[in-house]
């Protein structure tokens, strides 16, 4: 990398001279046949603050020498980019997808396959261990991407200058990017990993997850009571499906605390909720009098209560401490981010699953990519 102070990419520079807009269905089909036989490098505009589900705004593709802009706005037949994301032949260059993902699993329900996630690629070269598009081509090849125009309205039209040169900037390093960290992965015995890796993302997001498991997302259940826990299982769930129908943000219906809280005190009126709770005056008016009655169903039903792994205890969070040191120093050995080995999440599932708790699945690291790396340092014998 040179010395030089590096160049800092504005819009008036203007670097990207040509590129295509495809704003039909037929002009989408065309783009798709011609693309080249070669990787794609994609990314995504979208809205999500006031929704629950994000708002395709635009699609931006680089392959080659060529770049195009796909506005979503003025298309309706998505099956040419379907079938696209099913070539395997072909691979789709994103970076950090999973927000990518799940614009294209709720717009197209179809995820590009199979992918290189340059991310990824990233922190499994020890270059960082979530580094954002900017700093990878900063360092890549010390370049300052303009940032300017992140939180615009993607949606308004016409779109501004800047935002079409911020647009195409962001796909314009990926390809020279994947095949850089590609031949470095490749040279460390690595490509495997990042590959496997890169697959288990799309694979996690394949479908949405089951509004009955919404209580997965809340911090702190282990420390309620058994029937506080079923309650405020069954009201993550309420809050999850409600969410979906009305295409609201989770948080504008209850806070994750608030969802807790509820559990705790279990308020058979409006007045508790106006008083008591981290809930906006506006959540309350809208949505308090349909809490209050699922609160009182709930606690009239057999609320089922959900498989809440315990908190760690005693000599138990010492073993995590020595399982994170071990982890951490084996990456360090293989010059690669820790979070990809294993983080703090899985150790504590593996502690609680050795200890025979039934609500603990068997880690996911005995069956993956992980196990031949992990099997000595975190003692994993085959079963």
């Amino acid at each position: 990398m040179s010395t030089a102070k590096p160049w800092v990419w504005q819009s008036e520079d203007a670097p990207i001279t040509k590129f295509d807009w495809i704003r039909s269905d037929g002009e989408l089909a065309e783009f798709c046949q011609q693309l080249p036989q070669t990787a794609v490098a994609l990314d995504t505009e979208f809205i999500r603050r006031t929704t629950f589900y994000p708002k395709l705004a635009l699609i931006q593709a680089a392959s080659g020498d060529g770049r195009w802009l796909i506005d979503p706005l003025e298309i309706s037949d998505w099956s040419p980019l379907r079938e696209l994301w099913q070539d395997r032949a072909r691979i789709k260059v994103l970076h950090s997808v999973l927000e990518d993902l799940d614009v294209f699993r709720t717009h197209l329900s179809a995820l590009p396959e199979p992918i290189f996630d340059t991310q990824a690629a990233a922190a499994f070269l020890g270059l960082g261990d979530s580094p954002s598009y900017a700093a990878l081509v900063l360092k890549l090849f010390d370049v300052v991407v303009d940032k300017g125009e992140t939180t615009s309205d993607w949606l308004q039209r016409p779109l501004t200058q800047s935002q079409i040169d911020y647009a195409l900037m962001d796909v314009e390093w990926l390809q020279p990017a994947q095949e850089i960290l590609a031949t470095q992965l490749r040279e460390q015995g690595k490509l495997e990993w990042a590959a496997a890796f890169s697959a288990q993302q799309v694979e996690s997001m394949r479908a949405e997850n089951d509004p009955l498991l919404a209580w997965q997302r809340l911090k702190g259940l282990n420390r309620l009571k058994p029937k506080e826990r079923a309650l405020a299982a069954h009201l993550a769930t309420w809050r999850e499906t409600r969410a979906r129908e009305l295409d609201k943000p989770r948080s504008w219906l209850m806070k994750d605390g608030a969802i807790l809280e509820l559990a705790r005190v279990q308020p058979k009126s409006m007045r508790y909720l106006e008083r008591d709770f981290d809930m906006s005056p506006e959540s309350v008016r809208r949505y308090g009098h349909a809490i209050v009655q699922e609160i009182a169903l709930a606690l009239d039903s057999d609320m089922p209560e959900p498989a809440v792994a315990p908190a760690l205890e005693g000599s138990q969070k010492n073993t995590l401490q020595s399982l994170q040191a071990r982890v951490i120093h084996l990456a360090e050995e293989r010059q690669m981010s820790s979070r990809l080995l294993a983080s703090r999440n899985d150790l504590e599932q593996l502690i609680l699953w050795r200890a025979g708790h039934q609500q603990v699945a068997r880690p996911a690291m005995f069956d993956d990519w992980r196990y031949e790396l992990l099997q000595e340092t975190l003692q994993l014998e085959p079963l």
